[in-house]
Parts: structure tokens; sequence; C-alpha cells
């Protein structure tokens, strides 16, 4: 009997209630979901230790992230000083060296002297000599 009466002592006292409200449970209740307490207990560490890995990969990739985009930065802005010292350079060489005479237009001129020429054959007896289409797609024929 002394004992119930200091358990609802306890239930009712400051820590107990907040001791509740962290856990969700009284104290003498605690005692009595043992094995249930210590497997939500293993499930919630293994549950931040989840969150703690990923935070530290996530930190991880970020800081990587941040060092490849500074590194972009900088090559990029290396390039573009290369690329304006390049065209001011060949600004220069094309001042130095002055205007240039137009080049000969060039053509296409076939050795003629490798050429088989033959006399062009004549019609056969009967070819096309006009085709007419009309509106609707037909095709006609003017046979010679």
């Amino acid at each position: 009997r002394l004992q119930q009466a200091g358990s609802e002592v306890l239930q009712r006292s400051a820590s107990a209630l907040a001791f509740r409200n962290v856990t969700g449970l009284l104290p003498h209740q605690m005692i009595e979901e043992g094995d249930q307490d210590r497997e939500r207990r293993e499930a919630l560490r293994q549950q931040r230790r989840r969150e703690k890995i990923q935070q530290k990969v996530q930190q991880e990739v970020s800081a990587k992230e941040q060092q490849v985009r500074s590194e972009l930065r900088q090559e990029g802005a290396q390039l573009r000083r290369l690329r304006k010292e390049l065209q001011t350079q060949w600004a220069s060489d094309r001042a130095r060296e002055g205007p240039q005479p137009a080049k000969a237009a060039s053509c296409f001129r076939p050795d003629l002297g490798k050429l088989d020429l033959r006399p062009i054959p004549d019609p056969p007896k009967r070819f096309v000599a006009q085709v007419a289409v009309n509106n609707t797609g037909l095709r006609s024929y003017l046979m010679m």
C-alpha cells in the first residue's frame, strides 16, 4: 500500500510529468515496457546515426561542390584571359602585315586532254518527247 501511494506521488510529481513529456510514458510504465522500450530506443539510435551520417555526407558533398565550382570559375577566368591575349596578338600581327591582296578566284577546270570525247548517239526509234501531268496526277507521255 505504501508502495502504491509512493507511485501515485511519483506520477503527479513535476519530474514525472517532464519525463512523460520527453518519453511519452510515466516512470512505472517504462519499467513494464522494458523490452519494447529497448527496441524503440535502438531504432531511434539507429535512425539518429543514419541522419548524422547523411548530414556528414551532405556536408562533404557540398564542400566538394563548392571546391569544384571555384576551380571551374578560376579555369574560366584563365581561359577568357588567354583568349583575350590571343585576340590582341592576332590583331597586332594583322596590323603589322598590312592589308592583304585579294586572292584570285578559283574554279573547276577539267583537263580536256584526259577526257574521252564521244559523239552524242542518235535517239532510238521511239523516245519520250513530252510528259504532261494533269491535276489528278495522271501522266501522259508523247512518244516519237
